[in-house]
């Protein structure tokens, strides 16, 4: 929240309206597919139980191309699995790097 100009400074919520902005080039499930095969470092997606995201299964089916991918599901958690659980968070990437190491 903060001060709108447009309200005589009252506090109003605020948000990027480039959020709701369409790209002149949408990111398609083609391009992701022609573009996974090229990362070549380790990725590691944490990703909440109960988030926006597919499921395992579907994610691992369509991240599939990646030469090197480690899913993790965080328990408990929507959308701000890091605020959520930072706990778990950050152990599952200490864990990872760890194991880079």
């Amino acid at each position: 929240m903060g001060p709108d100009p447009a309200q005589g400074g009252v506090l109003a919520w605020k948000w990027d309206p480039l959020v709701r902005a369409h790209s002149p080039l949408p990111f398609s499930e083609g391009v992701l597919q022609a573009l996974l095969p090229q990362v070549t470092a380790k990725v590691l997606l944490l990703r909440a139980q109960n988030g926006i995201l597919p499921d395992e299964i579907e994610l691992k089916s369509r991240l599939g191309r990646l030469a090197a991918l480690e899913l993790e599901s965080v328990t408990g958690t929507s959308h701000h699995l890091h605020l959520e659980q930072p706990e778990a968070v950050a152990a599952l990437i200490r864990r990872d790097w760890e194991r880079r190491s």
